[in-house]
């Protein structure tokens, strides 16, 4: 199960479109919006656009839904530091982006509970400027 979320993670990685100027609605590209876990089925992380995968400059925000696990929460978009998650209680936590674009730290469900995004081997992805999308880094 460990390694169908840490794939369905990778995925849903290239699938986000890096905007760090925009905090309220997803910057997930309408057009790609769906990833696949074999176990959890389609996650569509544009989610209800308002309230989808916001990928900031340290942190992300919003929310991906999944028809087989419901909502999962990347962050509140306000960390307790201002700066990034702690991920050391349930009211900071979420996905930090370091300055290498990988992803850190636990997402949540409420069907599936925590997503751990590693901070060794972690997921990544390229913002390549310019462009509508985000793709992911060998690692």
């Amino acid at each position: 199960m460990k390694s169908v979320v840490r794939h369905f993670v990778l995925l849903a990685c290239i699938l986000l479109l890096w905007r760090s100027d925009l905090k309220a609605e997803s910057t997930t590209d309408e057009t790609n919006r769906f990833a696949y876990g074999a176990n959890i089925g389609w996650i569509n992380c544009e989610g209800d656009v308002t309230d989808g995968v916001v990928i900031g400059e340290a942190f992300c925000s919003g929310y991906m839904w999944g028809e087989n696990v419901g909502w999962i929460c990347t962050g509140d978009g306000s960390p307790d530091d201002g700066y990034e998650y702690s991920n050391t209680n349930a009211t900071d936590f979420g996905i930090n982006v370091d300055a290498s674009c990988n992803l850190h730290g636990f997402a949540w469900g409420e069907n599936i509970g925590w997503v751990n995004f590693k901070s060794t081997g972690s997921a990544a992805f390229d913002p390549l400027p310019g462009m509508h999308g985000a793709r992911m880094l060998d690692g």
